[in-house]
């Protein structure tokens, strides 16, 4: 840490005057509350040093409190495990004397001079893949925390991912003296608080909710909200005001709200696979349960929730219908209630209302029904082509792939993702460079690159394929004697009809990814004691495309282009099954990447089974 300038060492707090800056992983973290006073409180534990033995480990420790008059004003929060940059914040000393002296570090709610910078340790590379990220790379590393907080430094980069590395590799597992955490358990572990109310819950915790469906908005691709009530009042919650009781003449009511009125609903957004499932079967009206939603902030400052995709299991739906007794004759009294305290006026929450007071919500829920049943009707068209043009034998059942709950797209789906366009604060159209996005579709491979499998690989001492070791100042230059599978198929539609555009897409297939797909490590593939491994990446990939590899070498001399207009029949191979993530990467600005992005796709989480 003494190598970073104008950073300290936590254990040097007491000789860093006023305001100190230092890096550290985050041991313990509590979700921001309401402290004494009129403020709210971040209170989260720094340490920077590991495996210098208890006594020492305590004065690389230093508590951080954050107070801000808004809870929208503080730092997005991190989590336990996290690299943490913290800058220019106030050090204040406590406790009793000499040895037994304490040092905090505080920022009040009239100080903003300060930064807080937290960086999921995932997304955080090892040293040896650094090199990016330093002096003279473009890649940064992706963090939150306060807002309008400069960008991390090259150096400062550098010494996050030195930190990471640090905590990793001394101490197994991380500790602290009130907590003992044998691995970085995800979010949904840490702060799970099982079964709760709507009135019970707080913010950054996961709970598991059951209540009445008011009301369901696609959000766009992949996304659904679902607005879910149990008739228990949380005054974080969004006010839905009764028009009938509203004595201020100024009030507009929301005449596209038809109840419940009060707090007593939430808004939920669902990700896939949640949401595919919640738009083929569930309905306004449904009593449902879903778990793990994350409670946080809208940006109007009220509590919402979410749903994600389960990072261990991610075809796992979470939302489901109940019907037993044991579990709705609770949430039937409150209903009860709440209607009589109403007058019976919202007798049963559906899309059917009076119809002059829901004519707006009719249109929006049947237009919505309409896309719903238009895309099961294409997935449905687009399965029974899948099965006429391979002969009834469907795919090759030596190809599996992930993310069995996302529903097939076409390339043209892909290429033209309607999350491309999206609207500014002035409502004026944008377009983004890229989404990230995954998909699965069904492929014929037509081409590959390079030419030759022997190229399939590549040396990370190769100074041509890793331009770090060309690095002039040698400050990046490491040697690295690693081998790592990089290559490209280009790929077309499985199933194409008469009157639609082929589309083709090279998808980049790299590291991890390609050892999923052959379950082969990379090496050195023109080295003559590996002919043995350069003849079984030949066999696992006549799986994946069939004669393509004797095609190219026949051809290809006689002055045949690659890759053969579409339907040629010298091609034999057969469909698969694949997943598809769309990315972005960093590139210079020019005229075909005006915003400096690059839109890319790479195959995903599918495998050519032995």
């Amino acid at each position: 840490m003494a190598s970073l300038p104008g950073f300290i060492k936590i254990k040097d707090a007491s000789s860093a005057g006023d305001r100190a800056s230092f890096i550290g992983i985050v041991t313990e973290l509590k979700p921001p509350y309401k402290s004494r006073g009129d403020d709210f409180l971040l209170h989260f534990t720094v340490q920077d040093e590991f495996g210098t033995g208890e006594a020492m480990e305590r004065l690389s420790t230093i508590n951080c409190k954050i107070f801000r008059k808004q809870m929208g004003d503080l730092p997005k929060l991190g989590a336990v495990g996290d690299v943490v940059i913290v800058r220019q914040i106030r050090i204040v000393k406590f406790g009793g004397y000499g040895n037994s002296t304490k040092f905090e570090a505080i920022a009040s709610s009239n100080v903003y001079r300060f930064d807080v910078l937290f960086f999921n340790p995932k997304d955080i590379p090892n040293p040896e893949f650094s090199t990016a990220y330093g002096e003279g790379g473009l890649s940064n590393l992706r963090w939150v925390g306060s807002a309008n907080a400069p960008m991390p430094s090259r150096s400062e980069q550098m010494e996050v991912i030195r930190m990471k590395a640090a905590a990793g590799t001394s101490v197994s597992p991380l500790t602290h003296p009130q907590n003992t955490i044998t691995h970085k358990p995800s979010p949904q572990a840490r702060l799970r608080r099982g079964f709760s109310l709507i009135k019970d819950v707080q913010i950054m915790r996961y709970y598991d909710l059951v209540g009445e469906v008011v009301k369901t908005w696609d959000t766009g691709y992949n996304t659904i909200d679902v607005y879910l009530t149990d008739y228990t009042v949380n005054k974080d919650l969004f006010l839905y005001e009764d028009p009938q009781q509203v004595d201020d003449p100024y009030s507009i009511p929301n005449k596209n709200w038809q109840g419940p009125y009060g707090q007593i609903t939430m808004a939920i957004r669902l990700w896939d696979p949640h949401a595919t499932y919640v738009n083929e079967n569930i309905q306004v009206g449904d009593l449902v349960r879903i778990d793990d939603v994350h409670i946080k902030m809208s940006p109007a400052n009220k509590l919402e929730g979410a749903l994600h995709v389960d990072q261990r299991y991610p075809d796992k739906v979470k939302i489901r219908k109940v019907s037993y007794q044991a579990q709705t004759a609770a949430f039937m009294k409150r209903k009860e209630e709440y209607l009589n305290s109403h007058g019976k006026r919202h007798t049963e929450i559906s899309t059917d209302r009076d119809p002059q007071l829901s004519k707006t919500a009719k249109k929006k829920a049947k237009a919505a029904k309409e896309r719903r049943l238009k895309k099961q009707e294409e997935q449905k068209l687009l399965q029974e082509r899948f099965t006429e043009v391979t002969s009834g034998e469907g795919c090759n059942p030596h190809i599996r792939a992930s993310y069995s709950s996302i529903q097939f797209s076409t390339l043209g789906e892909i290429m033209s993702n309607t999350g491309l366009v999206t609207k500014g604060p002035s409502e004026a159209e944008i377009t983004l460079p890229f989404v990230n996005c995954k998909y699965r579709t069904r492929l014929r491979v037509v081409d590959f690159y390079p030419r030759t499998l022997e190229d399939f690989t590549h040396s990370m001492a190769d100074c041509d394929w890793n331009v770090a070791m060309n690095d002039p100042d040698n400050q990046n230059r490491r040697r690295d004697d690693a081998w790592k599978w990089a290559f490209v198929l280009l790929v077309e539609d499985a199933v194409v009809s008469s009157n639609q555009e082929v589309q083709r897409l090279p998808l980049f297939v790299t590291d991890k990814d390609a050892q999923c797909l052959l379950k082969m490590d990379a090496t050195d593939l023109r080295r003559d004691t590996n002919e043995h491994i350069v003849e079984k990446l030949r066999e696992k990939l006549f799986i994946l495309w069939g004669n393509l590899l004797e095609l190219k070498k026949d051809h290809q001399s006689q002055g045949i282009q690659f890759p053969l207009p579409h339907g040629d029949n010298r091609l034999q191979n057969m469909p698969f099954e694949a997943c598809i993530e769309e990315y972005g990467v960093k590139v210079l600005k020019s005229s075909q990447w005006p915003l400096g992005w690059q839109r890319t796709h790479r195959l995903l989480q599918t495998v050519i089974q032995d």
